[in-house]
This record gives structure tokens, C-alpha cells and sequence, in this order.
């Protein structure tokens, strides 16, 4: 049994799924400026595509930086998903021009980040009201998320880093343990319908970036 401190999962609506593409950072910022405009699904793809188009030496399977999705939503915004809607595959080069600003509505927000935090900062944030996007390492049972948890491990993988959203903080009734509750973008088959509790001490260890507005 969990004690739930405070919990705006629900307000994300349902997991989405970024397929085999390195678009977790993209899904995680797209969705946190929706939560923060309150409005329809935001383009992960326009995202992502312009955060590319920042990074010097980009080419089609390397991801994204922090700095330069920051960026993108602070100088342009993003627009709805139907006006630039994911793709499965990752853009060609040159990548493709995205759309203006005049060609629909697009979303502005600031977000400020890129210093790792504790998880008692995370529950903080998130007892206001106000989602925390995580950068972590990554381990197995990260990847197994048994029963929608996580449990803390060493054995992480070398290189591997992953965005997701915080949008719960939790204590467990058993031992008293802290948890955080993450939205992932790995489709309803991860954990519970797309998210997963995380122990306190995975958070606070494995935390490369954070990031909220």
C-alpha cells in the first residue's frame, strides 16, 4: 500500500509511445508544456526536428540535448500534433523546414533545467501542483518496471539516459520508503499503463538533468 502525497497523472492523459526512435526527451517536454497551456496534444515531432536543427553535427538516430529543446519551446513554441504529427521513421537530411507560426497555433513556454535534483525537491515541485521532467540513467529494472515499480539497483546501463515526466510522490506503508510516480513514453505496456513508481533512492542516484517550467 502506498500513501499518495499528491498525484496530476491523470491530468496527462493516456501514456503515448515514441516507438524505436530517440524522441523521449521531445514526448517529455512536448507533454509539459501542454499540461502548463492546457490545450491539445502538442507535435513531439516539431520537437524534436528543431532541436536537431540546433545541434551542430547532427545526423538521423542521435537525439536530442536538453539545451536545444529548451530552446525550441522558448523561442518558437510547439504546435498542435496534427499539424506536424510523429513519424515512425527519424527525418531525413537535410531535415525536412518546419511550419510557421503562421500556418497554426503554437504553444510558448520557458522551462529552466539542466541541474540534476533530489527526489525531496521533485515532491516539493510536485505538491504544488507542478510536473518535473527527469533525466536518468537507466537500469534493467527500469526496463521491467515489475508490477509498476522500480526498484533502486547498480546495475546501470553504460550511456543510457531516458526523459520522463514526475507526476506523483508516494511513501510506501511498508517501510516508509519515498517514491515518485513517472509518465513514460514507451506506450501503455510499460509499468502500469505507462508509468511507474520509482524508488526514492533510483531518483536521487541516477538523475543526470531535470527540468520543469
Amino acid at each position: 500500500m502506498m500513501t499518495v502525497h499528491s498525484d496530476i497523472t491523470e491530468v496527462f492523459g493516456p501514456a503515448r509511445d515514441q516507438g524505436e526512435r530517440p524522441t523521449c526527451l521531445a514526448f517529455a517536454m512536448s507533454d509539459m508544456n501542454r499540461f502548463h497551456a492546457a490545450c491539445e496534444v502538442l507535435s513531439a515531432e516539431y520537437l524534436y526536428r528543431g532541436a536537431a536543427m540546433r545541434t551542430t553535427g547532427w545526423k538521423p538516430g542521435d537525439g536530442t540535448y536538453l539545451r536545444h529543446a529548451i530552446a525550441v519551446t522558448s523561442d518558437t513554441g510547439l504546435p498542435g500534433d496534427a499539424l506536424l504529427p510523429y513519424e515512425l521513421l527519424e527525418p531525413g537530411m537535410p531535415i525536412p523546414v518546419l511550419p510557421d507560426a503562421t500556418t497554426g497555433t503554437f504553444y510558448r513556454n520557458v522551462f529552466a533545467g539542466g541541474k540534476p535534483v533530489q527526489a525531496a525537491e521533485v515532491k516539493a515541485a510536485l505538491g504544488q501542483g507542478i510536473p518535473v521532467g527527469l533525466v536518468l540513467k537507466i537500469t534493467p529494472e527500469f526496463v521491467l518496471a515489475k508490477d509498476g515499480f522500480v526498484e533502486h539497483s547498480n546495475n546501470v546501463f553504460p550511456n543510457e539516459f531516458h526523459a520522463v515526466i514526475a507526476t506523483a510522490a508516494a511513501t510506501r506503508n511498508s517501510d516508509s520508503a519515498d517514491y515518485i510516480r513517472v509518465r513514460n513514453s514507451w506506450g501503455a505496456g510499460w509499468g502500469d499503463a505507462g508509468h511507474a513508481w520509482l524508488n526514492a533512492a533510483y531518483v536521487n542516484a541516477y538523475m543526470v538533468e531535470s527540468f520543469r517550467i
